[in-house]
C-alpha cells in the first residue's frame, strides 16, 4: 500500500514510464496524468475558502514530513494539486506515495 511507504533518495535515480505511471494511477484514485505523463494532478473542491486552505495546510504538512513538494493552487472552493519529481525529470515512485497520502485526507 502507497500510503504507508516513505519517499525515498531520487538522486540517480530515472523517471517511471508513461505505461507504468498509468499502471500506478490505479494505486491513487482521483488522480490524473499530466503533462505528456510527466506529472499526476488531482482537483478538491468544497464549498467555501476555510476547508481549501485547511486542505491546503493539511498537504503542505504531508510535503515537509515526506521532503517531496507537490505545486498546490488553492482559492476559494478549490485545491489543485500537481505532482512530479524534478530531480528523474518527471514521474518516480515518490509522487505515487504522496498522492496516496493525500487521498487518506
Amino acid at each position: 500500500m502507497l500510503a504507508k511507504q516513505k519517499c525515498s533518495s531520487t538522486k540517480n535515480g530515472e523517471a517511471i514510464n508513461e505505461k507504468d505511471a498509468k499502471s500506478m494511477l490505479g494505486q491513487v484514485p482521483g488522480w490524473a496524468l499530466a503533462h505528456g505523463g510527466t506529472a499526476i494532478f488531482r482537483k478538491f473542491t468544497f464549498p467555501d475558502f476555510d476547508n481549501a486552505f485547511a486542505l491546503a495546510g493539511k498537504i503542505a504538512k504531508i510535503a515537509q514530513e515526506e521532503n517531496h513538494h507537490p505545486d498546490i493552487n488553492f482559492g476559494w472552493g478549490y485545491v489543485k494539486v500537481r505532482l512530479m519529481t524534478h530531480d528523474v525529470g518527471g514521474l518516480h515512485k515518490n509522487d505515487f506515495i504522496v498522492a496516496a497520502k493525500i487521498n487518506e485526507l
